[in-house]
């Protein structure tokens, strides 16, 4: 039986990263999915700091000292990107939409280096994440990031490249079996001319542009991008396709068919509206069954997000969260491939279940640890981990725990400790649990006892589950 506190900490889980720090009486399942969608009816833009982009034939008239110091103000962009973006997801209260964001970043994934780019894709996502996918369908396929890394600035009518088209209806809308191979040759002379400017502008080289007849899902004419877009919004499998990638992210890795047949329907009939389709899972009774509670491997971000929010953690170093997230598989904005992050399982193997778990002394006990060294971060990054004959590194950080304790009665061991327990994981706390961890803490008191109270508990594979 899933018990009401359970029900509300798995609907923040889902649909954002991870309950806020309230007292458990205070949650109310009606009442905070209506605080979910009402405060992401707000819409804040992602702004770039201090980052003043050069032309290639400016870059290659610089000195070499000059070049340095434009390639370094470059990362820090990044570095300060990526700062915010996880901030947000840590401290916004439009919590449903940085979620659905997160979404969208996987599904229409990209790698991006150009920090101008960076923000333009997040913010088109982020304006667009709960509205009507066919906009936003149409709003990516302009994107400049998303453009760039599938080659379609060069795509043109003399010569023809597929990439774009093929992944449109691959990735991002039919999945394969719905299409064949003359439609990525008919939907790629569509996508002809279909490129961006230096400022990342989408911008349409007329001169470029096929504009004969061509025959695409059974449809003919003299299509662009756009039609292409409607061509395959008319098509249920389209719908059907969103869905199921909906319903595994944020529901259950293995899809009920019957289910998501069901929602695909509805979603369909509305005309793509993606707030709706979230609605409808996040007000049944299925979304909270046991099946699909505490079932799902954390991604490395939300993992990160979670105890970042509950423990108000500070990096010394502002590259740290970066380093992090490439050790644990998961950089903002440098997916393995255009098809996203795998997610499930692939987050886990033996070395990164050892490391996950020891994240929490790693970050508020400054616990030592190695991260694995990487060459570079693909080109992404040139920031290197620090490695000293093998011996352990370690994160430097501040936190603020007492948000956290207030929250539990210092002076009943026993009722605090499984109340913290089971505010942290999302499945009951078990009594050999609760049990060793009262042991571990038998000779510590007061705000100091729940504190390794919580440290212990996230230290649990549970925690690695949401």
């Amino acid at each position: 039986m899933i018990s009401d506190q359970q029900k509300v900490q798995h609907l923040y889980w889902r649909m954002g990263f991870g309950p806020p720090l309230r007292s458990v009486s205070e949650f109310s399942l009606k009442e905070d999915i209506s605080i979910l969608f009402s405060n992401s009816k707000n819409k804040t833009p992602l702004t770039l700091h201090d980052w003043d982009p050069v032309l290639a034939k400016e870059f290659r008239n610089m000195t070499t000292e000059d070049k340095a110091a434009y390639r370094k103000q470059e990362r820090q962009a990044r570095i300060q990107i990526n700062q915010d973006i996880l901030d947000r997801f840590v401290n916004s209260k439009e919590s449903l939409r940085e979620k659905m964001t997160f979404f969208w970043m996987g599904h229409f994934a990209c790698r991006i280096a150009n920090p101008v780019f960076i923000v333009k894709y997040f913010n088109t996502i982020n304006s667009l994440a709960l509205g009507k996918f066919d906009v936003l369908l149409k709003a990516m396929i302009r994107n400049a990031s998303l453009l760039q890394y599938l080659n379609n600035n060069q795509n043109r009518k003399s010569s023809p490249n597929e990439n774009f088209a093929r992944e449109l209806m691959e990735l991002f809308t039919l999945g394969i079996g719905n299409y064949t191979e003359q439609d990525v040759k008919e939907g790629a002379r569509a996508l002809t001319g279909w490129g961006f400017d230096r400022f990342g502008e989408f911008v349409i080289r007329k001169e470029h542009h096929d504009t004969g007849n061509k025959k695409f899902l059974g449809k003919e004419g003299n299509f662009d991008g756009d039609d292409l877009a409607g061509i395959i919004l008319s098509k249920p499998q389209c719908a059907h396709f969103i869905t199921k990638k909906i319903y595994k992210f944020f529901v259950n890795d293995v899809p009920d068919e019957k289910i998501v047949q069901d929602l695909s329907t509805k979603f369909f009939n509305s005309g793509y509206d993606v707030e709706l389709l979230i609605q409808n899972i996040v007000s049944s009774e299925w979304f909270y069954s046991e099946e699909n509670t505490g079932t799902k491997i954390k991604s490395p971000l939300e993992l990160m997000a979670g105890m970042i929010r509950n423990f108000n953690i500070k990096f010394e170093n502002p590259a740290t969260p970066i380093q992090l997230q490439k050790v644990l598989g998961q950089l903002l904005f440098d997916p393995p491939n255009v098809a996203g992050w795998p997610g499930g399982r692939n987050w886990i193997d033996s070395s990164s279940l050892l490391y996950r778990m020891r994240m929490p002394e790693m970050l508020l006990q400054e616990a030592e640890s190695i991260m694995a060294p990487k060459e570079s971060f693909d080109n992404l990054e040139t920031l290197k981990t620090d490695q000293a004959s093998g011996q352990g590194k370690k994160i430097k950080t501040t936190f603020d725990d007492s948000g956290f304790a207030k929250l539990f009665n210092e002076n009943d061991n026993i009722k605090s400790t499984t109340a913290i327990m089971n505010f942290l994981l999302q499945s009951p706390a078990q009594k050999e649990k609760i049990d060793l961890i009262l042991k571990l803490t038998s000779e510590d008191k007061g705000r100091e006892r729940i504190f390794k109270t919580a440290i212990y508990t996230m230290s649990l594979p549970e925690y690695q589950l949401c």
